[in-house]
């Protein structure tokens, strides 16, 4: 049986979004899976062999890899994208902005806010936009739908690592609200050294916490960072208010377009208690994100036809 690798790293410092997309893709293969990382990846379901830079090859030779997808932080260069194709491998480059979008077979942006003008070299198959974005398909559950009076149970997450620590900023901010809520707060997997401390009886702090679908589609306003959280909080048609940091203001802006999220840009605690109040009393607003939010996923790719798109028709059945 072929052989497809992930080629990911996640952590601390990167976060963990590249993993959580490349095993959705994973996931939906029927042939073997093999994860390349730098990181420890712990358990994920998959063999997971450590490589860098220079023992690529060997493990894409040793593992008789055909098909490698880079689903990378770093730019991948043309110059390892042609080492793997001397080697008869076929290369996938997900979200990735390096040299390597000039050679891969196959490049794939999978969200709505990259700038195109980035892929105008890109010689390969390309493929992007909602239709591409890859989501546990658990988000798509059914969510329950809630009256204006209801109280806001408000979902807060910043993503695997918070390397900024924007969760204790939030929650200091909405411990001044005077809104009637309350707030689950979840810790990311890769929070290390980071106490977060509150004594508000509103809140609660989650960890080790195995169930996004659920929280997502069981509260009724998130406060999402930005990244494959924001896209997650659209399948689960959940209203969020998403902060990024100034690298991604553009990316925030270009995905807020589709009226699917309140962008909030870099953390602001008066900016982001204007617009939560705002969300609490229009719920003709929170409707109209919920509803766009069904509409941008509405014709996306089902995921079993992704796989076979992506590796010939090696899917599962």
């Amino acid at each position: 049986m072929k052989t497809i690798g992930f080629r990911v790293d996640a952590g601390g410092k990167i976060g963990i979004g590249h993993l959580k997309r490349s095993l959705v893709f994973a996931n939906q293969l029927d042939q073997e899976v093999i994860f390349l990382s730098k990181s420890n990846l712990g358990n994920i379901g998959y063999p997971v062999i450590n490589v860098d830079d220079s023992s690529l090859t060997n493990a894409i030779s040793s593992y008789e890899i055909n098909t490698l997808v880079f689903d990378c932080k770093h730019k991948v260069s043309s110059a390892v994208i042609e080492k793997c194709k001397l080697l008869g491998t076929k290369t996938i480059l997900i979200d990735n902005t390096g040299s390597g979008l000039r050679n891969a077979d196959i490049v794939i942006y999978p969200n709505a806010h990259t700038n195109p003008k980035y892929f105008n070299n890109v010689k390969g198959k390309l493929m992007g936009g909602w239709y591409y974005v890859f989501i546990n398909e658990k988000f798509f559950g059914n969510r329950l739908s809630y009256p204006i009076e209801k109280k806001l149970e408000i979902l807060v997450t910043m993503g695997g690592s918070d390397i900024n620590n924007v969760t204790q900023k939030v929650i200091n901010a909405l411990e001044k609200s005077k809104l009637e809520f309350q707030c689950s707060v979840v810790i990311g997997p890769s929070f290390k050294g980071k106490e977060i401390m509150t004594k508000d009886k509103r809140f609660s702090i989650l960890k080790n916490v195995d169930n996004m679908p659920e929280l997502m589609l069981n509260h009724n306003l998130g406060i999402i960072l930005f990244g494959v959280s924001a896209y997650e909080a659209t399948a689960a048609r959940l209203p969020s208010i998403v902060i990024t940091d100034s690298k991604h203001l553009k990316d925030l802006s270009r995905m807020a377009e589709f009226k699917t999220i309140v962008g909030l840009g870099k953390f602001n605690e008066k900016k982001l208690l204007n617009k939560l109040e705002l969300l609490a009393k229009d719920y003709s607003l929170r409707k109209i994100l919920m509803d766009n939010c069904l509409s941008v996923f509405q014709h996306r790719m089902v995921r079993k036809e992704i796989a076979e798109v992506y590796t010939d028709g090696n899917k599962k059945k």
